[in-house]
């Protein structure tokens, strides 16, 4: 009879090296002779599995199968080989680098060397981190504008988070060094606003100026911009995104895409209410001056009032002895109604001290620079000493009473 089973009295293949690839596209194994499957032929891939996948509380990939066998040079195998890859296929890929993965024989005699000794899964199975291939990006979500850093309303800055730290250059395969301005681009939207467009000033940890660790690996900054043009009026938006896709890495050297950006940010409105001119108007009787603004004013900058007589001001430019002063003593809307928030059309009723003769000229102006505010909080511009366009009315002459 024949005897049948292991032969321990001659040598038994094992993997002497394995490796997986920058790319986790590939197992490469070597082993201590040439291995074969049960008929002496060469190795298919379904003589390996997979045996276990891990993916970790934040891995990305969810799991992998061997999609293939070839040499070092990838041919596909024809007889028996002693260093062979296993490609592998990632669902839901790239992985993110914490995930891990088991490659084991399928059994103990699915594989075997020349004489017939199998590679055993006990002394031949390898487990593999997976290598972080997964970009940085950023968070839209977590993308603001502040601009309540003195002087007000001067510079601007793009609140910016990433999933994980980057950097503006690799070497060795590792991310270094900080981010700088020519790492971002900024598309700026005017969408028929008053500002005309913008560019990035500085990048910061934290509106007090501090500047980033040379070394990088910052994962929340600030992107300093100033705007072209006027104040913004709360329509133009900003979009921040890499300035190419070999402008910013993490940690294990993967470039953010260029698609990843922080999304469309709308610009917070800062332009303050103006008199339209040349719109105020009086009736021959000097009864009331009709304003018109740039948008609807209220009383406070929480647009929760109506504005009162008391916020506005007449400044009489030229008097009389008839007449040498006057005060707004009630104010309606455009259809002779009260007020209750939100009008850009003023009906502002006079009061005058004297009898007006014909030559008398004055404007109306806010009170001070805290009267009269958009609803964004925006105060009608004040101006204490002489006429200003924008901020008052026309000057106005009385009519002879």
């Amino acid at each position: 009879t024949i005897a049948t089973g292991r032969d321990s009295l001659n040598s038994f293949p094992r993997i002497i090296d394995s490796t997986l690839s920058d790319e986790n596209s590939y197992v490469q194994l070597i082993l201590s002779e040439e291995i074969f499957n049960l008929s002496n032929g060469p190795l298919s891939s379904s003589d390996f599995i997979i045996d276990e996948f891990v993916q970790g509380d934040s891995g990305n990939a969810e799991d992998a199968i061997i999609s293939s066998i070839t040499d070092v040079n990838n041919n596909l195998l024809t007889t028996g080989e002693d260093t062979i890859r296993l490609g592998i296929n990632l669902m839901n890929p790239p992985a993110s680098g914490v995930e891990e993965f088991k490659i084991r024989p399928l059994t103990d005699f699915s594989i075997i060397n020349e004489i017939g000794n199998a590679l055993e899964i006990s002394s031949s199975s390898r487990t593999f981190f997976l290598n972080d291939r997964f970009p940085p990006y950023i968070y839209p979500i977590t993308t603001t504008i502040n601009d309540t850093i003195i002087p007000l309303h001067t510079y601007y800055y793009l609140v910016i988070q990433t999933n994980e730290k980057i950097y503006t250059d690799t070497l060795n395969n590792e991310g270094i060094s900080k981010v700088e301005i020519s790492d971002f681009h900024l598309e700026f939207y005017n969408n028929g606003g008053n500002a005309t467009n913008a560019f990035i000033t500085g990048i910061y940890k934290d509106t007090l100026g501090n500047l980033l660790d040379p070394s990088g690996g910052d994962s929340i900054i600030l992107v300093q911009f100033s705007l072209f043009g006027a104040l913004p009026s709360g329509v133009e938006e900003v979009e921040i995104s890499p300035n190419s896709p070999a402008s910013i890495y993490d940690e294990s050297a993967n470039p953010m895409l260029r698609t990843s950006t922080s999304g469309k940010v709308l610009l917070p409105d800062r332009l303050p209410p103006k008199i339209n001119l040349p719109t105020a108007d009086i009736p021959d009787d000097n009864s009331y001056v009709i304003i018109t603004l740039t948008e609807d004013v209220y009383g406070d900058a929480i647009a929760t009032t109506p504005v009162e007589p008391t916020d506005f001001f007449v400044e009489f430019i030229t008097t009389s002895i008839y007449c040498d002063s006057a005060r707004v003593s009630g104010i309606l809307n455009s259809l002779q109604n009260p007020l209750v928030g939100g009008e850009d059309t003023l009906y502002c009723y006079l009061e005058f001290v004297g009898t007006p003769a014909g030559a008398e000229t004055f404007y109306i102006k806010a009170a001070d620079a805290n009267s009269v505010f958009d609803s964004s909080g925006n105060a009608l511009e004040f101006s204490p000493n002489s006429w200003e366009v924008d901020q008052n009315t026309d000057t106005l002459r009385l009519n002879d009473q």
